[in-house]
C-alpha cells in the first residue's frame, strides 16, 4: 500500500483488515496490518497462500485522530 503523495494527512491509515472472498458475499478475515505515518509503501505479506476473486480493505483506525477518511495513493497485488 502506497498513502497519498501529496503531503496532506487526511486520510492516512493506521491499522487495516484485509477480507476475502470468492463470490463477493461472504467474507473472511485473511490479514492485518498496522501502517505508518509516512509517504513510504508498505509491504505486508499473507500468513499462507490466497486463492481468492475478491480483497476489501477495511480501515480500522487513522493515522491521527479526528480525521475519519481513508485514502491510499496505490495497492499492489502480487500474484504467483
Amino acid at each position: 500500500l502506497l498513502p497519498r503523495q501529496d503531503g496532506n494527512p487526511n486520510g492516512l491509515v493506521g491499522n487495516i483488515t484485509i477480507l476475502a472472498s470468492v463470490d463477493g458475499k461472504t467474507w473472511k478475515p485473511h490479514a492485518e496490518a498496522s501502517l505508518s505515518a509516512t509517504a513510504r509503501w508498505t509491504h505486508d505479506r499473507f500468513r499462507e497462500p490466497l486463492s481468492t476473486q475478491h480483497l476489501r480493505i477495511v480501515t480500522a483506525t487513522p493515522v491521527h485522530n479526528g480525521h475519519p477518511w481513508a485514502s491510499f495513493a496505490e495497492l499492489d497485488v502480487l500474484t504467483k
